[in-house]
Protein backbone atom coordinates (compact mmCIF):
# COMPACT_ATOMS: atom_id res chain seq x y z
CA UNK A 1 0.00 0.00 0.00
CA UNK A 2 1.85 3.50 -1.24
CA UNK A 3 1.95 5.95 1.92
CA UNK A 4 2.23 9.43 0.66
CA UNK A 5 2.74 12.54 3.10
CA UNK A 6 0.89 15.73 1.78
CA UNK A 7 0.32 19.01 3.81
CA UNK A 8 1.53 16.99 6.79
CA UNK A 9 -0.60 14.27 6.19
CA UNK A 10 -0.43 10.66 4.68
CA UNK A 11 -3.11 9.88 1.63
CA UNK A 12 -2.80 6.88 0.87
CA UNK A 13 -3.97 5.28 -2.48
CA UNK A 14 -7.17 3.55 -1.12
CA UNK A 15 -9.47 4.51 1.68
CA UNK A 16 -8.83 1.07 3.54
CA UNK A 17 -5.16 1.26 5.23
CA UNK A 18 -3.95 -2.25 7.07
CA UNK A 19 -2.56 -1.34 10.34
CA UNK A 20 -1.04 -4.36 12.75
CA UNK A 21 -2.90 -6.64 10.48
CA UNK A 22 -5.95 -5.12 10.66
CA UNK A 23 -8.22 -2.78 8.76
CA UNK A 24 -7.78 0.59 9.56
CA UNK A 25 -10.23 2.74 7.77
CA UNK A 26 -8.32 6.60 7.08
CA UNK A 27 -10.04 9.01 5.25
CA UNK A 28 -7.68 11.85 3.57
CA UNK A 29 -7.56 14.70 4.99
CA UNK A 30 -8.71 18.21 3.11
CA UNK A 31 -6.32 21.16 2.74
CA UNK A 32 -7.13 24.91 1.52
CA UNK A 33 -5.36 27.55 0.16
CA UNK A 34 -4.29 30.38 2.34
CA UNK A 35 -4.06 32.68 -0.83
CA UNK A 36 -1.40 34.21 -2.72
CA UNK A 37 1.76 35.64 -0.79
CA UNK A 38 0.26 33.89 2.33
CA UNK A 39 1.58 31.14 4.06
CA UNK A 40 -0.25 27.96 3.05
CA UNK A 41 -3.17 26.63 5.71
CA UNK A 42 -3.31 23.51 6.07
CA UNK A 43 -6.33 21.20 6.44
CA UNK A 44 -4.82 18.76 8.94
CA UNK A 45 -3.54 15.55 8.77
CA UNK A 46 -4.45 11.77 8.00
CA UNK A 47 -3.49 9.04 9.96
CA UNK A 48 0.21 7.71 9.51
CA UNK A 49 -0.65 4.26 10.05
CA UNK A 50 0.15 1.28 7.80
CA UNK A 51 2.81 -1.48 8.64
CA UNK A 52 5.90 -0.20 10.35
CA UNK A 53 7.08 1.00 13.74
CA UNK A 54 10.76 2.41 14.86
CA UNK A 55 13.43 2.72 18.17
CA UNK A 56 15.94 5.35 18.32
CA UNK A 57 19.48 4.38 19.14
CA UNK A 58 21.65 5.47 22.16
CA UNK A 59 23.96 8.81 22.56
CA UNK A 60 26.80 10.17 24.31
CA UNK A 61 24.57 12.93 24.48
CA UNK A 62 25.07 16.41 23.67
CA UNK A 63 24.05 19.38 25.23
CA UNK A 64 22.51 22.25 22.84
CA UNK A 65 24.66 22.92 20.41
CA UNK A 66 26.76 26.45 20.55
CA UNK A 67 24.62 28.99 18.61
CA UNK A 68 26.96 29.96 15.39
CA UNK A 69 29.10 32.47 16.48
CA UNK A 70 28.84 33.21 20.17
CA UNK A 71 30.52 29.52 21.16
CA UNK A 72 27.94 28.93 23.80
CA UNK A 73 27.88 25.24 24.22
CA UNK A 74 25.60 23.13 26.38
CA UNK A 75 26.25 20.59 29.24
CA UNK A 76 25.44 17.04 29.83
CA UNK A 77 26.04 15.07 33.27
CA UNK A 78 26.92 11.16 32.11
CA UNK A 79 26.26 8.20 34.64
CA UNK A 80 28.34 5.24 33.87
CA UNK A 81 27.54 2.40 34.16
CA UNK A 82 27.33 0.04 37.36
CA UNK A 83 28.86 -3.14 36.08
CA UNK A 84 32.14 -3.51 34.70
CA UNK A 85 34.27 -0.79 32.84
CA UNK A 86 31.42 2.00 32.92
CA UNK A 87 32.92 5.39 32.92
CA UNK A 88 31.02 8.69 33.84
CA UNK A 89 31.70 12.48 33.48
CA UNK A 90 29.43 15.71 34.01
CA UNK A 91 31.10 17.75 30.76
CA UNK A 92 30.61 21.25 29.65
CA UNK A 93 30.19 22.56 25.97
CA UNK A 94 31.57 25.97 25.09
CA UNK A 95 33.73 25.25 21.72
CA UNK A 96 33.49 28.25 19.41
CA UNK A 97 31.33 29.42 16.58
CA UNK A 98 28.80 26.36 15.66
CA UNK A 99 30.18 23.55 18.02
CA UNK A 100 27.86 21.41 20.13
CA UNK A 101 28.51 21.16 24.01
CA UNK A 102 29.51 18.19 25.79
CA UNK A 103 28.25 14.75 26.18
CA UNK A 104 28.57 12.03 28.56
CA UNK A 105 30.11 8.69 29.21
CA UNK A 106 27.58 5.61 28.31
CA UNK A 107 27.25 3.04 30.49
CA UNK A 108 29.48 -0.56 31.16
CA UNK A 109 28.87 -3.77 29.68
CA UNK A 110 27.37 -6.56 31.95
CA UNK A 111 29.66 -9.19 33.70
CA UNK A 112 28.50 -12.44 33.38
CA UNK A 113 29.17 -16.41 34.59
CA UNK A 114 32.75 -16.99 34.30
CA UNK A 115 33.51 -13.46 33.17
CA UNK A 116 32.61 -9.43 32.50
CA UNK A 117 31.61 -8.44 28.34
CA UNK A 118 33.24 -5.64 27.37
CA UNK A 119 32.50 -2.33 28.22
CA UNK A 120 30.59 0.27 25.87
CA UNK A 121 33.32 2.71 24.87
CA UNK A 122 32.48 6.38 26.34
CA UNK A 123 30.42 8.68 24.87
CA UNK A 124 32.74 11.66 25.35
CA UNK A 125 32.23 15.87 24.31
CA UNK A 126 34.47 18.25 22.97
CA UNK A 127 35.89 19.06 25.99
CA UNK A 128 36.13 15.75 27.03
CA UNK A 129 37.50 14.00 24.16
CA UNK A 130 41.38 13.99 22.46
CA UNK A 131 41.55 16.58 20.30
CA UNK A 132 42.64 14.32 17.76
CA UNK A 133 39.52 11.71 18.70
CA UNK A 134 37.23 12.56 15.64
CA UNK A 135 38.91 12.27 12.44
CA UNK A 136 36.50 14.40 9.99
CA UNK A 137 34.35 16.63 12.15
CA UNK A 138 31.40 18.59 10.53
CA UNK A 139 31.00 21.47 12.68
CA UNK A 140 27.28 22.07 12.92
CA UNK A 141 26.72 18.49 13.21
CA UNK A 142 24.96 16.36 16.31
CA UNK A 143 27.68 15.12 18.98
CA UNK A 144 27.87 11.33 20.03
CA UNK A 145 30.89 9.30 21.20
CA UNK A 146 33.46 12.05 20.31
CA UNK A 147 31.97 12.70 16.97
CA UNK A 148 30.60 15.55 15.22
CA UNK A 149 28.49 14.70 12.07
CA UNK A 150 26.14 15.69 10.05
CA UNK A 151 23.43 12.74 10.90
CA UNK A 152 22.61 11.48 7.33
CA UNK A 153 19.45 8.68 8.20
CA UNK A 154 16.04 7.58 7.50
CA UNK A 155 12.73 7.23 9.25
CA UNK A 156 11.46 3.48 9.16
CA UNK A 157 9.65 4.79 10.50
CA UNK A 158 7.67 1.13 11.26
CA UNK A 159 7.26 -2.53 10.37
CA UNK A 160 4.03 -2.92 12.24
CA UNK A 161 2.15 0.67 12.71
CA UNK A 162 2.20 0.63 16.49
CA UNK A 163 3.10 -2.50 17.41
CA UNK A 164 7.22 -2.83 17.01
CA UNK A 165 7.00 -2.27 20.32
CA UNK A 166 4.86 -4.76 22.40
CA UNK A 167 2.96 -6.16 19.59
CA UNK A 168 -0.59 -6.89 19.34
CA UNK A 169 -1.74 -10.26 19.96
CA UNK A 170 -5.52 -10.09 19.17
CA UNK A 171 -4.48 -9.33 15.35
CA UNK A 172 -1.46 -11.73 15.76
CA UNK A 173 1.39 -8.92 14.93
CA UNK A 174 5.12 -8.96 15.62
CA UNK A 175 6.71 -6.89 18.09
CA UNK A 176 10.63 -6.54 17.07
CA UNK A 177 11.74 -9.03 19.36
CA UNK A 178 9.61 -11.91 17.95
CA UNK A 179 10.09 -11.06 13.84
CA UNK A 180 14.13 -10.33 14.26
CA UNK A 181 15.56 -11.04 10.98
CA UNK A 182 12.86 -8.65 9.46
CA UNK A 183 14.08 -5.87 10.93
CA UNK A 184 17.55 -7.27 10.56
CA UNK A 185 17.47 -7.22 6.99
CA UNK A 186 15.30 -3.70 7.04
CA UNK A 187 18.54 -1.94 9.09
CA UNK A 188 21.42 -3.31 7.18
CA UNK A 189 19.75 -2.35 4.06
CA UNK A 190 19.29 1.00 5.38
CA UNK A 191 22.88 0.87 6.52
CA UNK A 192 24.50 -0.29 2.91
CA UNK A 193 22.73 2.84 1.55
CA UNK A 194 24.50 4.91 3.88
CA UNK A 195 22.02 5.87 6.54
CA UNK A 196 23.92 6.56 10.12
CA UNK A 197 21.03 7.61 11.51
CA UNK A 198 17.05 5.57 12.08
CA UNK A 199 14.13 7.43 13.26
CA UNK A 200 11.60 4.54 14.94
CA UNK A 201 8.01 5.49 16.17
CA UNK A 202 7.20 3.90 19.11
CA UNK A 203 3.56 4.40 20.46
CA UNK A 204 2.21 6.65 17.34
CA UNK A 205 -1.14 5.41 19.09
CA UNK A 206 -2.18 3.30 22.08
CA UNK A 207 -3.58 0.22 20.07
CA UNK A 208 -0.44 -2.26 21.20
CA UNK A 209 0.29 -4.37 23.55
CA UNK A 210 3.24 -2.51 24.74
CA UNK A 211 1.35 -0.38 27.49
CA UNK A 212 -0.83 -1.59 30.56
CA UNK A 213 -3.53 0.52 31.23
CA UNK A 214 -5.37 0.41 34.89
CA UNK A 215 -9.45 0.24 35.34
CA UNK A 216 -9.31 3.76 35.01
CA UNK A 217 -7.58 4.08 31.61
CA UNK A 218 -4.70 5.13 33.00
CA UNK A 219 -1.20 3.95 31.76
CA UNK A 220 0.03 1.65 34.57
CA UNK A 221 2.74 0.75 32.98
CA UNK A 222 4.88 -0.89 29.48
CA UNK A 223 5.12 -4.72 29.04
CA UNK A 224 7.85 -7.13 29.61
CA UNK A 225 7.67 -7.27 25.52
CA UNK A 226 8.21 -3.89 24.94
CA UNK A 227 10.93 -4.09 27.01
CA UNK A 228 12.06 -6.75 25.68
CA UNK A 229 11.40 -4.83 21.58
CA UNK A 230 13.08 -1.86 22.94
CA UNK A 231 16.13 -3.82 23.19
CA UNK A 232 16.81 -6.24 20.68
CA UNK A 233 15.78 -2.88 18.05
CA UNK A 234 19.05 -1.56 20.19
CA UNK A 235 20.95 -5.09 19.48
CA UNK A 236 19.73 -4.84 15.99
CA UNK A 237 21.34 -1.17 15.73
CA UNK A 238 24.45 -2.55 16.96
CA UNK A 239 25.14 -4.69 14.64
CA UNK A 240 24.11 -2.55 11.74
CA UNK A 241 26.25 0.10 12.92
CA UNK A 242 23.51 2.70 12.85
CA UNK A 243 22.24 4.58 15.88
CA UNK A 244 18.18 4.74 16.86
CA UNK A 245 16.34 7.67 17.52
CA UNK A 246 12.83 6.82 19.08
CA UNK A 247 9.99 8.32 18.21
CA UNK A 248 8.31 8.10 21.73
CA UNK A 249 4.22 10.06 20.94
CA UNK A 250 2.19 10.77 17.56
CA UNK A 251 -0.39 13.16 17.18
CA UNK A 252 -2.15 9.83 15.74
CA UNK A 253 -2.86 9.08 19.72
CA UNK A 254 -5.11 12.37 19.65
CA UNK A 255 -8.07 10.82 18.07
CA UNK A 256 -11.10 9.69 20.06
CA UNK A 257 -11.02 6.61 21.61
CA UNK A 258 -11.95 3.75 19.23
CA UNK A 259 -12.52 0.10 18.98
CA UNK A 260 -10.72 -1.21 16.08
CA UNK A 261 -11.30 -4.99 14.35
CA UNK A 262 -12.01 -5.68 18.96
CA UNK A 263 -9.25 -3.97 20.19
CA UNK A 264 -9.78 -0.32 22.08
CA UNK A 265 -7.78 2.45 21.08
CA UNK A 266 -7.52 5.10 23.61
CA UNK A 267 -7.06 8.63 23.08
CA UNK A 268 -3.89 10.20 24.77
CA UNK A 269 -6.00 13.40 24.67
CA UNK A 270 -7.72 13.53 28.51
CA UNK A 271 -4.57 12.30 29.27
CA UNK A 272 -2.68 15.55 28.26
CA UNK A 273 -5.17 18.14 29.35
CA UNK A 274 -5.44 16.47 33.55
CA UNK A 275 -1.94 17.15 35.52
CA UNK A 276 -2.84 13.86 37.01
CA UNK A 277 -3.11 11.83 34.41
CA UNK A 278 0.00 13.19 32.31
CA UNK A 279 1.88 12.61 35.17
CA UNK A 280 1.01 8.99 34.90
CA UNK A 281 1.48 8.61 31.39
CA UNK A 282 5.17 10.46 32.15
CA UNK A 283 6.13 8.25 35.29
CA UNK A 284 4.59 4.91 33.70
CA UNK A 285 5.63 4.89 30.24
CA UNK A 286 8.72 7.64 29.65
CA UNK A 287 10.81 6.70 32.19
CA UNK A 288 10.40 2.95 32.12
CA UNK A 289 10.90 3.18 28.27
CA UNK A 290 14.15 5.36 28.86
CA UNK A 291 14.98 3.10 31.33
CA UNK A 292 14.44 0.17 29.20
CA UNK A 293 16.63 1.85 26.43
CA UNK A 294 19.40 2.65 28.69
CA UNK A 295 19.86 -0.32 30.78
CA UNK A 296 20.31 -2.22 26.51
CA UNK A 297 24.10 -3.82 26.39
CA UNK A 298 23.78 -1.80 23.30
CA UNK A 299 22.79 1.47 24.65
CA UNK A 300 25.74 3.49 22.87
CA UNK A 301 23.07 2.70 19.57
CA UNK A 302 20.59 4.99 21.19
CA UNK A 303 21.11 8.56 19.61
CA UNK A 304 18.07 10.07 20.92
CA UNK A 305 14.44 10.49 21.14
CA UNK A 306 11.65 12.32 19.39
CA UNK A 307 8.86 13.22 22.09
CA UNK A 308 6.10 13.47 19.83
CA UNK A 309 5.90 13.41 16.08
CA UNK A 310 4.18 16.63 14.39
CA UNK A 311 2.15 17.94 17.55
CA UNK A 312 1.06 21.07 15.91
CA UNK A 313 -1.89 19.13 14.36
CA UNK A 314 -3.31 18.37 17.45
CA UNK A 315 -3.13 21.88 19.02
CA UNK A 316 -6.32 24.06 19.21
CA UNK A 317 -6.17 27.25 17.41
CA UNK A 318 -4.80 30.41 19.87
CA UNK A 319 -6.24 33.35 18.00
CA UNK A 320 -3.07 35.43 18.15
CA UNK A 321 -0.88 34.03 16.89
CA UNK A 322 1.87 36.39 15.18
CA UNK A 323 1.45 36.80 11.23
CA UNK A 324 -1.80 35.07 11.08
CA UNK A 325 0.46 31.61 11.63
CA UNK A 326 -2.37 29.76 13.60
CA UNK A 327 -3.21 25.71 13.90
CA UNK A 328 -5.01 23.96 11.96
CA UNK A 329 -5.82 21.43 13.27
CA UNK A 330 -6.88 17.81 12.11
CA UNK A 331 -10.41 17.72 12.21
CA UNK A 332 -9.98 14.22 13.04
CA UNK A 333 -8.36 14.38 16.05
CA UNK A 334 -9.11 15.90 19.85
CA UNK A 335 -7.60 18.91 20.46
CA UNK A 336 -5.72 20.39 22.68
CA UNK A 337 -3.73 23.71 24.29
CA UNK A 338 -0.63 25.22 23.07
CA UNK A 339 0.30 24.98 27.27
CA UNK A 340 -0.99 21.68 27.82
CA UNK A 341 1.07 19.76 24.67
CA UNK A 342 3.90 22.35 25.75
CA UNK A 343 3.81 20.57 29.19
CA UNK A 344 3.73 17.25 27.36
CA UNK A 345 6.77 17.93 25.70
CA UNK A 346 8.79 19.74 28.02
CA UNK A 347 8.11 17.04 30.85
CA UNK A 348 8.36 13.91 28.77
CA UNK A 349 11.57 15.28 27.64
CA UNK A 350 12.79 16.08 31.42
CA UNK A 351 11.88 12.67 31.91
CA UNK A 352 13.69 11.07 28.92
CA UNK A 353 17.04 13.25 30.17
CA UNK A 354 16.49 11.82 34.06
CA UNK A 355 16.60 8.17 33.10
CA UNK A 356 18.67 8.60 29.48
CA UNK A 357 21.21 11.54 30.11
CA UNK A 358 23.35 10.12 27.55
CA UNK A 359 20.66 10.60 24.65
CA UNK A 360 19.68 13.50 23.23
CA UNK A 361 15.74 15.08 23.29
CA UNK A 362 13.73 16.54 19.96
CA UNK A 363 10.37 16.85 18.18
CA UNK A 364 9.60 16.46 15.42
CA UNK A 365 7.69 19.71 14.09
CA UNK A 366 5.05 19.26 11.15
CA UNK A 367 6.50 22.81 9.69
CA UNK A 368 8.18 26.01 9.97
CA UNK A 369 4.97 27.75 9.99
CA UNK A 370 4.79 27.12 13.48
CA UNK A 371 8.33 27.54 15.10
CA UNK A 372 6.75 30.80 16.56
CA UNK A 373 4.72 28.73 19.22
CA UNK A 374 7.46 26.64 20.62
CA UNK A 375 10.37 28.48 20.48
CA UNK A 376 10.28 28.48 24.75
CA UNK A 377 10.25 24.97 25.16
CA UNK A 378 13.78 24.34 26.98
CA UNK A 379 14.36 20.42 27.46
CA UNK A 380 14.83 19.21 23.91
CA UNK A 381 18.45 19.35 22.42
CA UNK A 382 18.01 19.81 19.03
CA UNK A 383 14.74 20.71 16.60
CA UNK A 384 13.89 18.52 13.54
CA UNK A 385 11.11 20.17 11.50
CA UNK A 386 9.60 18.60 8.44
CA UNK A 387 9.26 19.79 5.43
CA UNK A 388 7.55 18.57 1.95
CA UNK A 389 6.08 20.39 -1.13
CA UNK A 390 3.46 22.68 0.61
CA UNK A 391 5.93 24.05 2.89
CA UNK A 392 8.61 24.38 0.71
CA UNK A 393 6.30 26.64 -1.01
CA UNK A 394 6.22 29.76 1.69
CA UNK A 395 9.40 28.30 3.96
CA UNK A 396 11.85 27.33 1.67
CA UNK A 397 14.43 24.45 2.32
CA UNK A 398 17.21 26.93 0.84
CA UNK A 399 16.54 29.21 3.98
CA UNK A 400 18.97 28.46 6.92
CA UNK A 401 17.87 27.41 10.09
CA UNK A 402 17.29 30.77 11.95
CA UNK A 403 15.91 31.82 9.23
CA UNK A 404 12.90 29.47 9.53
CA UNK A 405 12.87 30.04 13.35
CA UNK A 406 14.99 27.48 14.75
CA UNK A 407 18.41 29.39 14.97
CA UNK A 408 18.61 28.29 19.06
CA UNK A 409 19.45 24.83 18.79
CA UNK A 410 20.88 22.49 15.95
CA UNK A 411 18.48 21.98 13.53
CA UNK A 412 17.68 18.48 11.86
CA UNK A 413 15.78 17.70 8.79
CA UNK A 414 13.53 15.13 10.14
CA UNK A 415 11.09 14.30 7.28
CA UNK A 416 10.98 15.06 3.57
CA UNK A 417 10.59 12.55 0.42
CA UNK A 418 13.00 10.08 -0.19
CA UNK A 419 12.46 10.60 -4.23
CA UNK A 420 14.45 12.53 -7.19
CA UNK A 421 12.72 15.60 -6.64
CA UNK A 422 11.14 15.46 -2.93
CA UNK A 423 8.88 18.69 -3.23
CA UNK A 424 7.34 18.33 -7.06
CA UNK A 425 4.12 17.58 -5.12
CA UNK A 426 4.35 21.75 -4.40
CA UNK A 427 5.92 22.48 -7.86
CA UNK A 428 9.28 22.37 -7.20
CA UNK A 429 11.42 20.33 -9.36
CA UNK A 430 14.53 20.35 -7.31
CA UNK A 431 17.10 17.40 -6.97
CA UNK A 432 17.30 15.51 -4.18
CA UNK A 433 21.10 16.21 -3.91
CA UNK A 434 20.50 19.59 -4.79
CA UNK A 435 18.74 20.24 -0.90
CA UNK A 436 20.84 18.10 1.13
CA UNK A 437 23.80 19.74 -0.19
CA UNK A 438 21.53 23.10 0.70
CA UNK A 439 21.42 21.80 4.21
CA UNK A 440 24.99 20.82 4.22
CA UNK A 441 26.39 24.01 3.32
CA UNK A 442 23.69 26.15 5.58
CA UNK A 443 24.26 24.52 8.90
CA UNK A 444 22.00 22.12 9.22
CA UNK A 445 22.88 18.98 11.81
CA UNK A 446 21.70 16.27 9.59
CA UNK A 447 18.60 14.96 7.76
CA UNK A 448 15.90 12.20 7.41
CA UNK A 449 14.43 11.21 4.27
CA UNK A 450 10.86 9.97 4.52
CA UNK A 451 11.05 6.63 4.12
CA UNK A 452 12.51 3.17 4.06
CA UNK A 453 8.96 1.19 3.44
CA UNK A 454 7.72 3.08 0.91
CA UNK A 455 10.80 4.34 -1.18
CA UNK A 456 13.45 1.75 -0.85
CA UNK A 457 14.04 1.61 -4.74
CA UNK A 458 15.35 5.29 -4.12
CA UNK A 459 17.65 4.37 -1.44
CA UNK A 460 20.88 5.51 -4.19
CA UNK A 461 19.65 8.71 -3.92
CA UNK A 462 20.91 8.49 0.34
CA UNK A 463 23.89 6.44 -1.03
CA UNK A 464 25.16 8.89 -3.50
CA UNK A 465 24.90 11.36 -1.67
CA UNK A 466 27.06 9.16 1.90
CA UNK A 467 29.41 9.01 -0.72
CA UNK A 468 29.88 12.45 -2.23
CA UNK A 469 30.08 13.59 1.46
CA UNK A 470 32.47 10.85 3.07
CA UNK A 471 32.96 10.38 6.50
CA UNK A 472 31.48 13.55 7.97
CA UNK A 473 28.05 12.29 6.66
CA UNK A 474 27.04 9.98 9.68
CA UNK A 475 28.36 8.32 12.80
Amino acid sequence: MTRRKLFGAVLFASSTVFACGSGDSNPSPSSSDGGAGTPLSTGGTGNESGAGGGSPASSGGVGGAGTPGTGVGGTTDGTGGATSGGSSGSTSGGSSGAASGGSSGSSGGASGAGGATEPEPDSGSASTCAPSSDACPMSSGLVHACEQRFALGLNYAWHNFSCDFGGLSAWNTKGVSDDPTTVDTDLAAMHAAGASVIRWWVFPDFRGDGISFDANGDPSGITTTAVADVQKALDLAKKNDVYLVFTVFSFDAFRPDTTDSGVLIRSIAPMVTNATRRAKVIENVVRPLARAAAGSDAASHLLGWDVINEPEWAVTATGNAPGGQDFTPNSELTTVSLADMKSLIDETAQALKAEAPDSLTSVGWAAAKWAWAFDDVTNIDFDQPHIYGWVDQYWPYTKNPADLGYGKKPTVMGEFYLQPMPFSDGGDNVAFAQILSSWWDNGYAGAWAWQYADESQNLTLLQSFKTTKGCPAGF
